[in-house]
Order: C-alpha cells, then sequence, then structure tokens
C-alpha cells in the first residue's frame, strides 16, 4: 500500500485529490493547519497531520517517521498584498517541504507539485500561439511570479523526484472563483472584457485529479507539464454553455477595458483600506488583458495515456446541476 502525503486537501482540488487517493486504495495523510476546515475531508479513510511548513527541523523529523512514497504538494496561496508573502508562502515553504523530504533513505518515488499556467503567463508574451516548454517564463501577475519561484527552487534539489504540474482555470463542483461567471450568467448577463476575443482554457477538476493520480504512480520524473482538456473557448462560448444549462437568456455585453481599469484601481484602494485582497485588482488586470491562453498539452496526455473526459459542455452541464442542487444559484 502506497504511503501518500497531501497538502491543501482542505481545498477545492485538495478534497479531490484526497478522495481520489483514498479511492486508489492507498494509505493516505493530509497535512492540516490547527484552523483548517475540514468539511471535504471528514468523511475519508486519512490520517491527519499538523504540519509547520516554515520549521524546516520539525518538518523534516514528521517526514522522517512517516516516510511517505509520494508527496502531492497542492497547498498554496493564490492572492495577498504583497510579491513578498506570496513568495514565501508559494515559494520558499514548497522548498521546505521538498528539501525535507530528501533524507538519508528515504522512500519517496515522486513529489507532484501544483504549480499554474499562471508561472509561464499567456501565450500572448511568448510570440506563438501556444505556450511550450520550450518558452522563456513570462509570468504576468505575482501569483504567477511566486508559481515560477517555486518551480525553480525544487528544480534545484538534487534528486528530487519531481512532476510540476501547470493547470489552467480549474472547474467543476464546489468551485468558487469561476462560479461567479454562472451568479452572473444566471442573472441573465453574459459579460467579458474588450472585443471577447481572448482564447480561453479550462480543465475539469475530474480530469486534473486523474492525471495527478496517474503521475503519481507511474515513472516519470523531473517533468513539467501544462494541463488543460486540450480545447480553446471563447469568453460568449463560456457564458452560452452556462445559460443553455441554466435554461436562461443572456444578453452577452464587453466591458471597455478603460472601465475595467477604473474598477480594478478602486476595488485595490477599498482593498487597502479593508486589508483585504479584492477579487479584481491592479495585479489581475495583467491576467485580464491577456488574449492568449492556449497551451501545450501533448507530452501530458501521451506519458498519463490518459484522454479528457470533460470537455467544456459535459463539465459545465454537471457543475450547473451541483451548484443547482446544493442552492449555490
Amino acid at each position: 500500500m502506497k504511503k501518500v502525503l497531501i497538502t491543501g486537501a482542505t481545498g477545492f482540488i485538495g478534497g479531490y485529490i484526497t478522495k481520489a487517493a483514498v479511492n486508489r486504495g492507498w494509505q493516505v495523510y493530509t497535512g492540516i493547519r490547527k484552523n483548517s476546515n475540514l468539511d471535504y475531508i471528514k468523511e475519508l479513510n486519512v490520517q491527519l497531520l499538523e504540519l509547520n511548513l516554515n520549521d524546516p527541523a520539525s518538518l523534516e523529523a514528521v517526514l522522517m517517521e512517516l516516510n511517505p512514497d509520494i508527496i502531492i504538494h497542492n497547498a498554496g496561496l493564490t492572492k495577498a498584498n504583497s510579491q513578498e508573502e506570496l513568495n514565501f508562502v508559494n515559494g520558499e515553504l514548497t522548498h521546505n517541504l521538498a528539501k525535507a523530504s530528501q533524507f538519508p533513505g528515504n522512500n519517496l518515488s515522486k513529489f507532484v507539485f501544483m504549480s499554474s499556467l499562471a508561472s509561464y503567463g499567456p501565450a500572448d508574451n511568448h510570440g506563438q500561439d501556444q505556450i511550450n516548454d520550450q518558452c522563456t517564463p513570462h509570468p504576468v501577475t505575482m501569483y504567477g511570479k511566486s508559481k515560477l519561484l517555486a518551480e525553480t527552487l525544487l528544480k534545484e534539489i538534487p534528486n528530487l523526484p519531481y512532476i510540476i504540474l501547470r493547470p489552467t482555470a480549474v472547474y467543476g463542483p464546489r468551485e468558487k472563483d469561476l462560479f461567479s461567471v454562472f451568479k452572473m450568467v444566471a442573472s441573465g448577463l453574459g459579460l467579458y472584457t474588450g472585443k471577447g476575443n481572448q482564447k480561453l482554457t479550462f480543465i475539469h477538476v475530474y480530469d486534473l485529479v486523474e492525471l495527478i493520480i496517474r503521475l503519481a504512480e507511474n515513472e516519470v520524473v523531473a517533468k513539467s507539464y501544462f494541463v488543460s482538456d486540450g480545447q480553446t473557448y471563447s469568453p460568449t462560448e463560456l457564458n452560452s454553455i452556462i445559460a443553455k444549462n441554466l435554461g436562461k437568456k443572456i444578453v452577452n455585453f464587453g466591458l471597455p477595458l478603460w472601465l475595467v481599469n477604473i474598477v480594478a484601481y478602486l476595488s485595490e484602494w477599498v482593498g487597502k483600506i479593508s486589508g483585504k485582497v479584492p477579487a479584481l485588482n491592479v495585479d489581475k488586470l495583467h491576467e485580464i488583458k491577456a488574449l492568449n491562453w492556449q497551451c501545450d498539452v501533448e507530452a501530458l496526455y501521451r506519458d498519463t495515456q490518459y484522454t479528457p473526459q470533460y470537455k467544456l459542455e459535459k463539465g459545465i452541464a454537471e457543475t450547473v446541476q451541483w451548484y443547482k442542487t446544493n442552492n449555490w444559484i
């Protein structure tokens, strides 16, 4: 029985990873904090571990006692008020965990790190139609820069059997960020920015989790993969698919970028006063303005021998049904 340590297990993606690992028959340990919300995993057969990623000595002691076969590092911070905070959580703490796993006599066969497509930035900045591993990383957000830092630090650790995954926008039941689009469409509006000519990419959480499990099991190491369902969608296409499944008629309306700029700056100003990081801020603008989020996924599906089961039409249908059943919409 494989012994697996999963961080970020209490979150959206992490909860599904943990369930899949349990269903695989693995002996699952989840790293938690004292204030972690266990709703997603409380019914699962897992062992809870309090991990302090900022204490290398205690961290190594815990890992030496556990001696996991696989570590899936999914914990991280998506937004913060400073680059320093993001670099610390997403970069330095990831590095601490990976280094602590490399004690003499360890059984670690795979360290799977959840990075992001944001670590490379949009294809706009690469002079080609899709991002691939030959591109020079050009992250346009603080979050993307912190994930790139983590990738760089991992690759510097000798003999670490890492796999780096860079998923695009992840959606599915329980997801809360893209859910704002579902709510907007439910109100009858199909908003998008600029001319609506963005090339968007997505991956359903079920497909992402299956890929994670397969990569944790197979013998491939020291490789990085971009993750999407292999398709490209426009903002109006996304809105229309959601509207169809909600049974709504919508008005598609393009917000001029100058207006989005004003809203972002105002949101950031309010956020600084309240001490909270708004969903739309100046940093996020760079991501919103990007036109092309296509990425090369050929190697990923070849190495995992997997075909995505959820294109957007099917994935949105099941997601809408979940939101309805659980009274989110």
